[in-house]
């Protein structure tokens, strides 16, 4: 009787202690350090910019949504006072490129990187956010028009030949792409086909045969969250066209997407609020 008490004792002894072990260790297991954030704004600067369909403008329109994603940025920046240890990068990228001198500094001022910062330079490239990219933006739009160099957005090739993993997406970061574009997938020199997948989406082509879809080459892309926005259906194809891109990005490995139409400036703010958390 002794004997099957004290193992009984020991046993219960045992469990009291692995138990209280299980407790100090879940109080104390470190919490995962928040990752970077490395967020990419993609502009389509085709012919969409010039389309007089929408009000405001597209200029308008694409501009106010980066700036309000830069004063997104900014505000996770500085939150907690924990800048002077913040890692996180924003850029913004652009495709065709305009036939302008300053085309190089414009895409240097519109790629703030915190990690090559120090403290003190944080602080001073956050506060010039705003002018350095509305006065880019809107040299950048404004050359563009005066041009009338409308060859298209190659976004398919973007993601298809790799330059997506190599400007868009970092170790240990939490990758975010922003593409502004209609949704017609085109470029000039770049239109290739294998039945009914097509490595462009335009609205002739939709009307004549619904069962397009766009051509996946790669996967690999669970790393990165993409959110399309602006989609502007001028022919009467929107969820078809917003079909087609979320399978496309499905099939390339992307967990995380979502495909928006053109709206009121407001409204899309919402839809970055809750596409990205912070």
């Amino acid at each position: 009787m002794y004997s099957n008490n004290m193992k009984k004792f020991k046993t219960l002894n045992f469990l009291m202690v692995l138990s209280s072990i299980l407790v100090f260790s879940s109080c104390n297991e470190p919490t995962q350090p928040e990752k970077p954030l490395n967020v990419t704004i993609l502009l389509d600067l085709s012919d969409r910019i010039i389309r007089d369909n929408v009000n405001p403008c597209q200029q308008d329109r694409d501009i106010a949504i980066v700036n309000y994603v830069v004063d997104k940025f900014k505000k996770n920046a500085v939150k907690g006072n924990k800048l002077p240890s913040r890692k996180d990068r924003m850029k913004v990228m652009f495709y065709p490129t305009p036939d302008i001198s300053q085309v190089q500094i414009i895409s240097k001022n519109l790629d703030v990187n915190l990690a090559k910062l120090q403290a003190a330079e944080k602080k001073k490239v956050l506060i010039e956010m705003d002018t350095n990219f509305s006065k880019g933006l809107n040299l950048l739009y404004n050359q563009t028009i005066s041009s009338k160099r409308w060859v298209g957005c190659d976004i398919w090739s973007f993601f298809s030949s790799g330059k997506v993993d190599q400007f868009c997406v970092a170790d240990s970061a939490r990758n975010i792409l922003i593409i502004l574009t209609d949704g017609y997938l085109y470029h000039k020199d770049n239109l290739l086909r294998e039945g009914n997948n097509y490595s462009y989406l335009l609205p002739k082509d939709l009307q004549v045969n619904p069962n397009i879809e766009l051509m996946v080459k790669r996967g690999g892309l669970e790393n990165i969250e993409i959110l399309f926005l602006e989609i502007n259906d001028f022919h009467q194809q929107e969820e078809l066209l917003k079909s087609k891109i979320g399978n496309w990005l499905k099939g390339m490995g992307v967990q995380k997407y979502q495909v928006v139409s053109t709206d009121l400036p407001n409204n899309i703010e919402d839809v970055i609020d809750q596409f990205i958390g912070f």
